[in-house]
């Protein structure tokens, strides 16, 4: 099921003054991939994983190396699928910049995921190369011999040879900085295959072009206000938009510091948040995560400071003072996280919402009131709409959102499916033309699946169509909405609400749960109560009619279930 959060407001709709809306997307003329940005700031720290320092310089010099390994087994040959296994570190980054520079499409996998799923995405992106590190070496050997494709290990020696301080980077020479194909090809050229969750149907690799990236990178540079002062701590997977494009590639970008974290430890974030003992060029100034994160952050807060008055004012005011953005995605974020989270660090969350398909679409404001359970406004060069049985609702920019249907009135509710349209949006599922077609209406408009609300002059995500709505006695119920509301009661740990088919109701709405203490279907007296308190929070069409007590809902590394 996809998770994007929200709750219910019953307040009036404020319509704000807007300019006039236009759907003409405008174009960046420059497409430039990072690795030519090097030029800006080379001897700056690009990256700081668990084995040291890189600079921009270093990084191109080692992946160019690599790239000419790519050409030569390619023949020279452009635009063919690299597939590449790589953990958090700078070996990542080596690998789809040599992808870039040898003019080839990049197709990240997860080292996590099993052999069967890296077969299916080799596959189905009918690959060239299998790229990857000296410890997956065994794996990507298999993985070669069952799919018929050559496999290429990078030695950790590259690695090193780009890190500050080895005998490789200690020469005064100027290191040469040109590399890559003609500046011109990269304006037509595909750059990433990113392959969707496919918790509806078989993954499907979303293709996004190097045109589509500048567009998605500018509009977050511009909307979160990114430099090269800043430094961001990353500990998210880089097979998905959030952490590969929001986090990663923006930074590099813009000449930013990522410190890579190999996976997440909420002991070594929190030493990393906390960190005053190192210069102010390497504190931490931008941090994103999921919500289960932030839930396991709180946990060790509680644990290791909560108790301690001084630790906790001084956390509040080393986060609130140093640390200029915290951001949550991928999934949804619980109130009651959010409001912790705010009394802990003095951040409220910049929850936003996007899709492999679109890149970053809604944000909250960067400066201004953030609201919790919403996802505010258009990102920069991103045009919106809400459609419902054909009917355009409202439509928007970064300008502005206008009310276009003409019989609206303060009682009816703006809800209906989201619709994209930005140079942001991709161009086609790779070898899937057909459902690419489905995929889009008239002039370009992308159909993303997901309902959503305009209310209170902000954008809410109900869910999906598909799976997040349930059509239960006649009403339209958000699933996502009952599940924020029940994960307030400190009883219950986590959930996930279904409709499931009834001749009375058309659907039923049933609540699955998990305890805090890992209970079973024995707490009769918990769920009782739980029955009582939740008639107060929700309107009764919207009380769960049947309940399932489970010890664990399963759900992937971003938090997805």
């Amino acid at each position: 099921m996809a998770w994007k959060i929200l709750h219910l407001c019953r307040s009036r709709i404020i319509i704000r003054k807007y300019k006039c809306f236009a759907t003409e997307i405008k174009e960046y003329k420059s497409v430039v991939p990072a690795f030519r940005l090097v030029t800006n700031w080379p001897n700056k720290i690009a990256i700081t994983d668990e084995f040291g320092d890189y600079t921009y310089a270093n990084l191109f010099v080692s992946s160019k190396i690599l790239a000419g390994q790519i050409s030569e087994i390619l023949n020279g040959r452009t635009q063919k699928r690299v597939a590449f296994i790589c953990p958090n570190n700078a070996l990542f980054i080596l690998a789809q910049w040599a992808c870039w520079m040898s003019g080839q499409i990049a197709v990240p996998l997860c080292s996590l995921h099993p052999q069967e799923m890296w077969e299916y995405f080799v596959k189905d992106s009918e690959c060239s190369i299998i790229l990857g590190s000296e410890e997956y070496q065994e794996k990507i050997g298999l993985l070669s011999k069952k799919t018929d494709v050559k496999s290429l290990i990078v030695p950790s020696k590259l690695r090193i040879s780009a890190m500050v301080g080895t005998l490789a980077t200690k020469s005064n020479a100027s290191p040469n900085l040109k590399g890559g194909c003609n500046p011109n090809l990269y304006t037509k050229w595909k750059a990433l295959i990113i392959y969707t969750s496919g918790s509806t149907a078989s993954p499907k690799g979303v293709v996004l072009s190097f045109s589509n990236l500048s567009s998605q990178i500018n509009g977050m540079i511009s909307a979160w206000s990114w430099n090269s002062e800043d430094t961001i701590l990353h500990c998210l997977p880089l097979h998905h938009v959030h952490g590969l494009i929001n986090g990663l590639l923006t930074a590099l970008h813009c000449g930013a510091r990522c410190l890579m974290l190999p996976k997440f430890n909420a002991k070594t974030v929190w030493n990393h948040l906390l960190n005053t003992e190192i210069g102010n060029s390497r504190r931490v100034t931008v941090f994103t995560g999921v919500p289960t994160m932030y839930i396991q952050l709180i946990k060790e807060y509680e644990n290791s400071f909560g108790e301690n008055h001084h630790m906790t004012n001084y956390i509040k005011a080393v986060c609130s003072q140093q640390i200029r953005l915290m951001m949550c995605g991928s999934a949804s974020l619980p109130i009651s996280i959010f409001d912790t989270w705010e009394q802990i660090t003095g951040h409220r969350l910049l929850e936003r919402y996007g899709m492999s398909e679109t890149g970053m679409t809604l944000s909250n404001p960067l400066n201004g009131f953030r609201k919790p359970g919403f996802v505010g406004n258009p990102m920069p060069n991103v045009y919106v709409r809400i459609v419902d049985n054909g009917k355009i609702l409202v439509e928007g920019n970064e300008h502005g959102t206008k009310i276009v249907i003409k019989d609206f009135s303060v009682k009816e509710q703006l809800i209906g499916e989201l619709q994209v349209k930005s140079e942001n949006v991709f161009k086609e599922y790779w070898n899937k033309p057909q459902v690419t077609k489905e995929s889009f209406v008239e002039n370009g408009w992308f159909l993303t699946g997901d309902t959503v609300q305009f209310i209170d002059n902000s954008y809410k995500i109900l869910g999906r169509n598909s799976v997040d709505i349930i059509k239960s006695g006649g009403f339209k119920v958000s699933a996502l909405f009952i599940e924020s509301t029940l994960l307030q009661h400190p009883d219950i740990k986590d959930v996930i609400v279904v409709g499931l088919p009834d001749v009375t109701w058309g659907q039923k709405i049933t609540a699955i749960i998990v305890f805090v203490d890992g209970g079973n279907e024995k707490h009769i007296t918990q769920l009782s109560s739980i029955r009582i308190w939740i008639k107060d929070k929700l309107p009764m069409y919207m009380v769960p009619m049947m309940w399932k007590v489970v010890s664990e809902i399963p759900r992937n590394a971003m938090g997805k279930r």
